[in-house]
This record gives structure tokens, C-alpha cells and sequence, in this order.
């Protein structure tokens, strides 16, 4: 069937290699967005060591059940068609009607780890975690059937492997129909171990409600946490190994107010290699950072020393969804623009937290993939490239968008295109640019709009 669709991209440049550019090089367009069902959505990824990419999430199919998405790309932004099926694995839990993917790591032996929401239609989430072969199949020797979950109400949002191969979902569970931050842990067989309830220890948090955001497992398996209290607090926590908690770190916990009306205020973390940890959220309206010493209190060093260890960045950017650090030590950080969110922003930022005037406009780039989109995750290639994940609506459908820029070059003036395309539609794969073979066969036409 051929229909017409109209992709716009907005970015700041008129180099096609500056630094915050879509890197077009990546699937011909920069971008790559991936149909399943009525919609789906990337919520996670990751980079293997080959380079190829991996982005997870969920998609609605036709019979309004939500299931798990996992699909593959190769370096150059196609889909890898020896993943699964065509590039895509379809993720169900059994017992289950519903299931989505909040994260994904790679474990030491190349297998893909997700962590899981599984829930049954008007019925309570569960949390679970899912091991796959590099091929994409699942692993039968994880649990006997590739899936092991917790029978409590539960959910996780995070995951992280120790060295010795245990892995740590993190989210909340429900006690007296209150959320309390939970860390689950499970053998590296795919047994369950148990879980560790985080409790605020100050006592005014004590009967809030509590949510964890992210976990990172330190280089000497000491496990960070961070999470939200109530609605205008965060909670950035250290444990031991064992579980246990970190006395060292601030007396176990950092508590921080993050202003009026900042709803979840904490949504993610970086680790640095010093040992300083980044957590990034939202302090009042804005898109906001802080960094912490390395045991747990603040450093008040942190953009250039003026806002006592915090920096709001972007004010059309509520909250940072995502954070991660270049080879250089520079931060990078994504955000989605409201009202909408109809389209993102990538932030970067020195390693002392000024934002780096080399990189878009005021080190901040604004980023609309089809009519719109929201980024989820984002990644560092070794090269330096920068790849994120999300959603792009295209044709009144949101499907799940990837898209890679440039780390490297200067700030240009901005550029508006838009493209039109009539096409056969349904491929799976519509930010692909049609060949000329293509054209000439569907009829396709390209007009380009000054």
C-alpha cells in the first residue's frame, strides 16, 4: 500500500559532522524507527562489545495486550536481521498478558539480562527478571524457562550484574498498599535469593511512599541506589555486598529536598571513575543535576561551585531521563520538551558541570524525529557517538525511534528540513532512506521544502 508521510528533522547545524548533529551514517538518516503492533517503545539500551545495538521496551499488538520488545541493530543503524525474528524478539511472560521491558544489560558471558513488569489485565505488576542467548533465543538454563519473578506485588526499573554474576533488579515493592524501594536479587541460575527493603531513615519519610529510579554496582561490588520519597525528595543510598547498609556513605543516606512541586524528582545516576556520582532529576520546573563526593555528601565544587553541588540546566526540559559520561569525563543528559513532549534535548556538559558551548547551541541540542518524539535512554559508543532510544510518531503512530549524533566538531546555525515521501509503508524499518531502485519502482518522490 503506498502512503504519504512527512518526516521532519530539526537539528542545529549546517555541517553535517558538528558536534550534536544527527550523525547521518547511521541507517542513511540518523535515525531508524521500528514498527510492532498498533505501538511500541524503546524504554532501554545497550551497546554490545561488537558495537551492535541493542534498545528494549514494549509494544501494544492489535489484541491491546502489551508485550516485550527487544531488537538489534547493527553499527550502521540497520536492523540486524540475524537477531530473532528479523531482527526483533517478542518478549511474553508466561502466565502473564501483559509484559514490558524497563532495562537491559549484557552480561560476562555476551548473554542479554532484561528486567520485566508482568501483569495480568486489571491486576497488580509483578517484577521479574529475563535472560537471552546472543541469538536473540531465550535461555532455558535461567531458571529452567528463561524467566524468574517474584509472586509479591512488585515492579523494577533497574538492573545491574554483580562480578560474581548475581543480578539486582531495582524498584519497589508493596507493603500495607504503600511502595517501598526494594532491591531483588537472583543467582546467576536464575534463582531467587531475596530481597532488601530500603527503608528513609529520617524519620519525617517514613511513611511515604518510596520508588527506586536506578541502580549502578560499584567497581567494589558496593551497590548504589537513588530514588524518590514522597514527591519532593530524592534518597541517593550506598549498600555493602552483602546487601547491608553503608554506614561510610553519610551515615547510610543522603536525603535531598528537590523543590516545590517536583514530582519524582530523582530519574537517574552516573557513576565517575573518581567515585563521584552524578544524579540527575528535576529541582522545581527545571532539568536539574547534583554530584555527590564519593561518600555521599555534597560536592559543592560542582558548576563551578555556585549553586552548592547542583546545576539546572533547561527549563523546557522538566527532568533529565537519562545520563551517562564520555571517555573525556564530559556528562551528557537527556531530557523531553514540554509542553508535549513533542521533542528532546541532549545536554552536555563539562566534567565541572558548565555546560560545553561546543556542543549545539549553549551546549544544549533540540531534536524532533517525525511529527514527535521522546527519548527514554541513551548510550556512548567507543567511538564517542551518542545513541538514544524512545518513541517517534509517524502517520498518527508511535513507534519505537533510535537515532545516533555526533560527539565531535563545533556549533552551526540551525536548520529546518522537511521531506515528504510516498511509499509502501509497513516495512517494519520507515526511517530508512528508499534507494533509487525503490523510488523508481513504488513511485516514490522526494520534495524538498526551502
Amino acid at each position: 500500500m503506498i502512503k504519504k508521510f512527512l518526516i521532519f528533522i530539526f537539528f542545529l547545524a549546517n555541517s553535517i559532522f558538528s558536534a550534536g548533529n544527527l550523525d547521518t551514517s547511521f541507517n542513511n538518516t540518523g535515525f531508524n524507527i521500528t514498527q510492532e503492533g498498533i505501538e511500541s517503545e524503546a524504554m532501554a539500551l545497550v551497546i554490545q562489545p561488537d558495537g551492535k545495538i541493542l534498545a528494549a521496551g514494549s509494544a501494544i499488538m492489535p489484541n491491546n495486550t502489551t508485550i516485550g520488545i527487544i531488537s538489534r541493530y547493527k553499527i550502521d543503524g540497520s536492523l540486524d536481521l540475524a537477531f530473532g525474528n528479523n531482527g526483533k524478539i517478542l518478549v511474553r511472560v508466561p502466565q502473564y498478558q501483559n509484559c514490558g521491558i524497563t532495562d537491559i544489560k549484557i552480561d560476562s558471558n555476551s548473554k542479554i539480562v532484561a528486567s520485566c513488569i508482568a501483569f495480568n489485565t486489571h491486576d497488580s505488576p509483578h517484577a521479574f527478571a529475563a535472560r537471552f542467548l546472543p541469538s536473540g533465543s531465550l535461555d532455558s538454563t535461567f531458571n529452567n524457562q528463561g524467566f524468574s519473578g517474584l509472586n509479591e506485588i512488585s515492579a523494577a526499573h533497574s538492573l545491574d550484574i554483580q562480578t560474581d554474576g548475581k543480578i539486582l533488579l531495582a524498584g519497589e515493592i508493596y507493603q500495607d498498599n504503600t511502595k517501598r524501594i526494594a532491591i531483588f536479587r537472583f543467582n546467576n541460575d536464575g534463582s531467587y535469593i531475596d530481597n532488601l527493603n530500603i527503608f528513609p531513615t529520617a524519620q519525617q519519610f517514613a511513611n511515604l511512599e518510596s520508588i527506586c529510579k536506578k541502580i549502578i554496582v560499584q567497581p567494589n561490588n558496593k551497590i548504589l541506589i537513588v530514588g524518590n520519597i514522597g514527591q519532593t525528595h530524592f534518597m541517593l543510598t550506598r549498600l555493602t555486598p552483602a546487601g547491608l547498609m553503608d554506614n561510610l556513605f553519610n551515615s547510610g543516606a543522603t536525603s535531598i529536598n528537590s523543590g516545590l512541586n517536583a514530582t519524582r524528582p530523582a530519574t537517574s545516576m552516573v557513576l565517575q571513575p573518581d567515585g563521584k556520582i552524578i544524579v540527575g532529576g528535576r529541582y522545581g520546573n527545571s532539568l536539574t543535576l547534583w554530584r555527590f563526593n564519593s561518600d555521599g555528601t555534597i560536592d559543592t565544587s560542582f558548576s563551578g561551585g555556585v549553586n552548592g553541588g547542583l546545576i539546572q540546566v533547561s527549563s523546557q526540559t522538566k527532568k533529565v531521563v537519562d545520563l551517562k559520561l564520555q571517555t573525556d569525563g564530559k556528562i551528557i543528559a537527556i531530557g523531553n520538551v514540554y509542553p508535549g513532549p513533542t521533542k528532546f534535548q541532549l545536554i552536555r556538559l563539562s566534567t565541572s558541570g558548565i555546560k560545553d558551548y561546543s556542543f549545539g547551541t549553549n551546549g544544549i541540542v533540540t531534536v524532533t524525529i517525525g511529527t514527535a518524539c521522546r527519548a527514554n535512554a541513551l548510550a556512548i559508543q567507543n567511538d564517542g557517538k551518542i545513541v538514544i532510544c524512545g518513541q517517534s510518531n509517524l502517520l498518527g503512530q508511535n513507534h519505537l525511534m533510535i537515532a545516533r549524533f555526533n560527539a565531535q566538531s563545533a556549533p552551526q546555525p540551525m536548520i529546518i528540513s522537511e521531506t515528504e515521501y510516498a511509499g509502501e509503508v509497513g516495512s517494519g524499518v520507515l526511517g530508512k532512506r528508499p534507494t533509487e531502485e525503490e523510488k523508481e519502482e513504488t513511485g516514490i518522490k522526494k520534495i524538498k521544502k526551502e
